[in-house]
Parts: structure tokens; sequence; C-alpha cells
């Protein structure tokens, strides 16, 4: 699931009907699954974590991957899209390969590698941050970093055009 549709662990019918929630981590237990973790759908390093810890079981495990579609409207009024910070882009394309539709590459090009940069669509993007945890270069702010970055930058005033004299 993705987060969007009802669904057993929602609470909700499909006809939108409020119903008991069932967890999943009980549930596989129940079924004699020893080996259960729970990790944010957007934790990049704690998904990796976890996944190498449950595959290095001889048994069978699961993986709870939980975060809120980011197309609902209370998580779209939370978005603060990202952007990439050219100087630092070097066109690696890691941020390619994650699949992203906001994520596009530039016509701009790393003088060094002659790859295209990477560009974010900022009407496309949902702020996840899954794009600014894998770069390597740190070209990918973060919300908090964005948000710090707007606090400290100086007001721009700027006199009205008037017309006549």
């Amino acid at each position: 699931m993705t987060g969007h549709q009802p669904n057993p662990g929602t609470g909700f019918t499909l006809q939108q009907q409020a119903t008991e929630v069932i967890e999943l981590e009980p549930l596989v237990r129940a079924l004699g699954i020893h080996h259960v973790a729970t990790i944010d759908a957007y934790d990049v390093d704690g998904l990796e974590n976890a996944y190498k810890d449950l595959m290095s079981h001889e048994e069978p495990a699961v993986l709870v991957a939980r975060r809120e579609c980011a197309l609902l409207p209370e998580a779209r009024r939370r978005w603060v899209p990202l952007h990439v910070v050219e100087e630092k882009c070097t066109g690696c394309g890691i941020c390619f390969r994650i699949g992203c539709p906001a994520i596009l590459k530039s016509e701009e090009m790393d003088e060094k590698s002659r790859k295209p940069l990477a560009l974010i669509d900022p009407a496309q993007c949902t702020g996840c941050e899954v794009c600014s945890q894998l770069c390597p270069h740190d070209a990918i702010p973060n919300r908090d970093q964005i948000r710090l970055a707007e606090e400290h930058q100086p007001a721009t005033f700027s006199t009205p055009v008037t017309g006549g004299s």
C-alpha cells in the first residue's frame, strides 16, 4: 500500500466507514515470524540497516515501511519543495536513479564530467528528502537547511514603481 488507500491498517473500510485498525507487526508475529522491523519509509539509512539486519537471519523476516502518502491533502500542506545547489552538483546521477518524477536532467553540464546536472521541478517535489539523503555532494539541501537559509537571508526591499513625477 502507498498509504493513500483504505486498508486493514488504516481503520477505515473501502466505503470510508470506521473499523478496527489491524496492526501488521503483531499479525506477522502471530504467524510465527520472529524478526520484524518497522521503519519510516523515507529514512534511507534506517531502511538499509533494517534490511541488512533482517536479511542476515536464516528464517523469514518482515520489514514494514510506514509513511502517509505524500499526495494526501494534509501531507501536501507540509510540502517544502527541495532544490539543487548547482555549484555543488557534479552530475553523478545518483539522484536520477531514485526514479522521482520531480528530478530532471538540467541543460547545464558539469564542467569536469560533462554530465547533466540535476534539476528539481518544485511543482512535483513533495519534499520527501530521499534525494537529499542520497546525494553524496550535499547538493540537495533538506527542509531544515532550506528553512534555516531562508531565516538568515537579509530582507530585500524594493522601491515601488510609480507613474510620472
